[in-house]
Parts: structure tokens; C-alpha cells; sequence
């Protein structure tokens, strides 16, 4: 979920008790967040209302969710462009 205060909470899997919160930028194309602990960060092509990870720019960890890199988030709303992270 990305939220219009520039905050997302993102829950990889039901058998992870991981749950990535922490602040969101838009930039270009591109969606990035970048949890409150600072351990990890994910990074994302937007394209219309989908957005497609980019793993080469994040940090890999996925929680047992096993998407990979260029797997597509269908019909994902994104706020207007912000100054976040």
C-alpha cells in the first residue's frame, strides 16, 4: 500500500511475519522504497498502473514471496511525484 504521506506498508507473504513499512519516492518512472530500518530497499518500473520490479536495484530479500525480477504488479496506484525518501 502506498499511502499519500509518502509512507507504504508492503506484505511479501502469508508465511512471513515481514512486514516492510517505511517511506516511498517517485522519480521518473520509477518507484522506490526504502524501509524505517534502512535494512532494505526496493525499486520498481512504473508503467501505466503496473509497476515491475527491478531486482538489480533492490535489495533481494522477498520474504518467501518468490517474485523476481520483471514480475508485474498489476493495477498498482501511485501518488503524485513527491520528494520522500
Amino acid at each position: 500500500s502506498l499511502y499519500e504521506d509518502g509512507t507504504f506498508i508492503f506484505g511479501f507473504s502469508p508465511v512471513s511475519s515481514y512486514i516492510g513499512h517505511g517511506e516511498y519516492k517517485i522519480e521518473d518512472d520509477m518507484l522506490y522504497l526504502k524501509t524505517d530500518d534502512g535494512d532494505f530497499h526496493y525499486s520498481f518500473k512504473i508503467a501505466g498502473e503496473d509497476i515491475i520490479y527491478d531486482a538489480e536495484n533492490s535489495s533481494g530479500f522477498t520474504w518467501f514471496s518468490e517474485f523476481g525480477d520483471g514480475d508485474v504488479f498489476v493495477g498498482v496506484k501511485t501518488a503524485e511525484k513527491n520528494e520522500g525518501v
